[in-house]
């Protein structure tokens, strides 16, 4: 069937009524969780600031 130009403009596909096939996270909180593991305090060393920075600047080169 050939259509002429002015139908095929009509011809169109709705995908905003199909079902929600997924619920969407709370993407904040897993931002946030992650900010925080980060930040926080380890023990063991393997998150956290001081993991990424082993060393320590001496207080005498920050008084400078």
């Amino acid at each position: 069937m050939v259509y002429s130009y002015t139908e095929k403009k009509r011809i169109r596909k709705d995908f905003g009524k199909r079902p929600q096939v997924l619920d969407v996270p709370y993407l904040l909180s897993i931002q946030l969780d992650s900010f925080q593991k980060f930040i926080e305090q380890d023990p063991e060393g393997q998150y956290g600031p001081g993991s990424c920075f082993p060393f320590r600047i001496p207080d005498s080169e920050l008084q400078r």
